[in-house]
C-alpha cells in the first residue's frame, strides 16, 4: 500500500472524482485542479456522498475507513500547486484535443527536471501521440490509461504508451493501477479507438446490422448479448471462452474458422448507426428506460457492477 504519496487529478468531473475516490482508498493523497470552479467546489461533496454509499455498503476498495479517505483530498485552483510532489498524474479534463494539448504543454514547462512522475491523460478517442504532441521535456514520462465508465465499478484501464515512453513509467504505471484495484491492460502500439471501443464498435456494427436488416428487433438484440455473450464474458474474453468450448484452442480454429469467416463475410459494407433503425432502436430503449428515469437505472447498473466484481474477487481465476 502506499506511503502516503501524492496524485495529481486535474478535472473534477465524473472520472476525475471517480479516479480521486479510487485512490484515497489506497492511502493516496489526492489533490484536484479545475478551471471550473463550479466543479471544483462540489467535487469533495460529491465525493464523499459517493463514498459513503460505498463504504457503507462495504463495497469500497481498500481497508481506510470515510474520513480517512475524505482527509486525503483536497483541491486547488493552481496547476502549479497541483503538481507539486506528486508521484502520478491523471488528467481528466473534456475530450477536447486542443484543450487537452495546451494542457500537456503547461504541465511540460511547470514540471521542470522532474523524470519520475508518471504523466497520464483519461482521453477515450485521442491516440497518445497527438495528445502530447505539444510535450518536448518530458514525452518519455506520458501515456494514455484510459479508464471505463464509470470507473468505480468497472476495473479495466487501458495503458498506451507513447514510442517515446519510458519503459519504468510504463511499468510503474501498470504495478500503480493494479495496486488500487484496476485491471491494466498494454497496447503495444497506437490504434485507433483503443481495444474496448473497437471490440465495442464492432458488437455495435452487428447489433445494429440486424436491426437495420429487419432480422431481430431491438431488445431482443440486447438479449442475445446480456444472456447470451454476456455471463461468459464477465469472467473469460473471447479467446478463453473458445478455448472451452472445444479441446483447446487449435481445435476450435481447426474446426470453425472456415465458419467464422464465411459469415464474416456478410458483416458488410459497414453502417452508419443513424436513419430509420437507429429511431427505432432509440424509440425502443427511451420506451424501456425513459430519459428522466436514467439516473435510476445507472443506479442499478452500478449496484449490479458491484456485485459482480465482488462475486469476482470471491471466486478468482480457476487453476
Amino acid at each position: 500500500m502506499s506511503t502516503n504519496k501524492k496524485v495529481a487529478i486535474i478535472g473534477s468531473g465524473l472520472i476525475g472524482r471517480s479516479w480521486a475516490s479510487i485512490f484515497t482508498g489506497f492511502n493516496y493523497r489526492v489533490q484536484l485542479y479545475d478551471v471550473n470552479q463550479e466543479y471544483l467546489v462540489g467535487a469533495p461533496k460529491l465525493i464523499r456522498e459517493e463514498l459513503t454509499y460505498l463504504c457503507e455498503n462495504k463495497i469500497a476498495r481498500g481497508s481506510l475507513t470515510l474520513e480517512e479517505r475524505m482527509n486525503l483530498i483536497s483541491t486547488t485552483n493552481s496547476l502549479e500547486e497541483c503538481l507539486k510532489d506528486t508521484i502520478h498524474i491523471q488528467e481528466c479534463v473534456f475530450d477536447d484535443l486542443a484543450m487537452k494539448q495546451d494542457l500537456f504543454q503547461q504541465v511540460d514547462k511547470l514540471l521542470g527536471n522532474n523524470t519520475e512522475v508518471a504523466i497520464c491523460s483519461s482521453t477515450s478517442i485521442h491516440l497518445p501521440s497527438k495528445v502530447f504532441a505539444k510535450v518536448n521535456k518530458h514525452k518519455d514520462q506520458c501515456l494514455v490509461a484510459h479508464p471505463v465508465n464509470p470507473p468505480l465499478h468497472v476495473r479495466l484501464v487501458e495503458l498506451i504508451p507513447c514510442s517515446e515512453t519510458r519503459d519504468d513509467i510504463l511499468k510503474r504505471t501498470r504495478e500503480t493501477m493494479k495496486e488500487i484495484g484496476q485491471k491494466p491492460v498494454v497496447l503495444k502500439k497506437e490504434v485507433s479507438g483503443f481495444a474496448l471501443n473497437r471490440l465495442q464498435y464492432a458488437v455495435f456494427q452487428e447489433a445494429f446490422r440486424l436491426v437495420h436488416d429487419g432480422v431481430m428487433t431491438p431488445d431482443d438484440v440486447d438479449t442475445v448479448v446480456s444472456d447470451g455473450l454476456g455471463p461468459r464474458y464477465a469472467f473469460m474474453g473471447p479467446w478463453m471462452t473458445a478455448h472451452l468450448n472445444a479441446t483447446g484452442l487449435g481445435d476450435y480454429f481447426a474446426r470453425y474458422s472456415d465458419g467464422i469467416y464465411n459469415v464474416s463475410k456478410d458483416c458488410q459494407p459497414l453502417l452508419r448507426l443513424q436513419g430509420e433503425a437507429a429511431q427505432l432502436i432509440a424509440d425502443t430503449m427511451t420506451h424501456e428506460v425513459p430519459i428522466d428515469k436514467l439516473p435510476e437505472k445507472r443506479k442499478w447498473r452500478d449496484e449490479c457492477l458491484t456485485e459482480l466484481a465482488k462475486l469476482k474477487d470471491r471466486l478468482g481465476n480457476a487453476s
